[in-house]
């Protein structure tokens, strides 16, 4: 089971003054705007929650769980 967060790390990156230059400093508001500009809908499947069940179960049989 996912835990789930209490706080969006996005949100905690905003609280602390100068973290998103550091870590992105190319990240301005023009490259923001052309990413979005530019996403494309991904088309993609959902995962059945069967298979994903079969797969933690034999997950749990290899390793002795």
């Amino acid at each position: 089971m996912m835990l789930k967060l209490l706080r969006d790390p996005r949100t905690v990156a905003r609280d602390v003054p100068g973290l998103f230059d550091a870590v992105f400093p190319q990240l301005t508001s023009s490259v923001v705007m052309h990413f979005n500009r530019k996403r494309v809908a991904a088309d993609v499947t959902p995962v059945p929650s069967g298979l994903i069940e079969q797969r933690e179960v034999a997950a749990e049989i290899r390793t002795g769980r």
